[in-house]
């Protein structure tokens, strides 16, 4: 299946690295305008070089006046894809206030900002044929220890999928969040061995051994994106290895 989004603008968050970096290229291979959203303006520097074509956006999401300024001055968008998300490891009992707005402020509320800000953009213009793709996480519909406090965030952008999809349908924007399992990224190589020991007997009962290539993750956040997806909104696709029949 080939994608053709030439001559479609489309914002992703989270861009300068790992899944957001691979989103980004798929894109950009399927003939689309990318505006790359993302905290490290070095690292958005570096994937600019390596494609010219893109827009890059140095933005703190987690500022919601800084986020919403920013994507009202380079829109409309045809797509927008929600990728940016953090995580802290951290036992319950030790959770702080800091960390906890940290986290709701990048996972969810830049979510909802940038979705609101796309679709009144969408309203304006008259925009048709639109989509928001979420990138949520397996940790939204199971919890894992001390990253409690993630996977509440990440169960709230499940949630939130569902509630925009029903206020945008009528405005022809689709909603739709993808929930990948482990995944080669510095997140995955990140986790604290008390999370691994937990983590690595539930993997170990996926149908499918081993974590989900990056490529196909991106290819299906261009499938929910394209029109052949133009009958699925408020879905969220859990790309997992089958753990959750297992």
């Amino acid at each position: 299946m080939k994608f053709s989004f030439a001559g479609k603008k489309v914002l992703v968050t989270g861009a300068a690295q790992g899944l957001g970096r691979v989103i980004v290229e798929k894109f950009v291979e399927s003939g689309a305008t990318v505006f790359a959203l993302d905290v490290n303006a070095g690292l958005l520097n570096d994937l600019h070089k390596l494609l010219p074509t893109i827009v890059p956006v140095p933005v703190d999401l987690a500022n919601w006046e800084e986020a919403r300024r920013a994507v009202e001055a380079l829109g409309p968008f045809d797509h927008l894809v929600n990728n940016a998300g953090i995580i802290s490891f951290e036992p319950l009992l030790e959770s702080s206030d800091k960390a906890i707005n940290k986290i709701f402020d990048v996972n969810f509320k830049a979510v909802l900002n940038l979705s609101i800000t796309f679709a009144k953009s969408v309203i304006q213009n008259s925009t048709t044929g639109t989509s928001i793709v979420n990138i949520s996480s397996l940790a939204g519909q199971r919890p894992f220890p001390v990253a409690a406090v993630y996977c509440c965030s990440k169960a709230a952008v499940d949630n939130l999928t569902k509630s925009l999809a029903i206020e945008f349908a009528t405005h022809g924007i689709r909603v739709n969040a993808i929930a990948p399992g482990a995944m080669p990224t510095a997140l995955m190589a990140s986790l604290p061995e008390e999370m691994l020991k937990h983590v690595t007997p539930i993997m170990d009962r996926q149908l499918v051994k081993g974590t989900a290539d990056l490529e196909d993750v991106a290819f299906h956040v261009l499938y929910l994106s394209s029109p052949f997806a133009k009958f699925i909104t408020g879905n969220i696709s859990t790309i997992d290895g089958g753990l959750q029949v297992a």
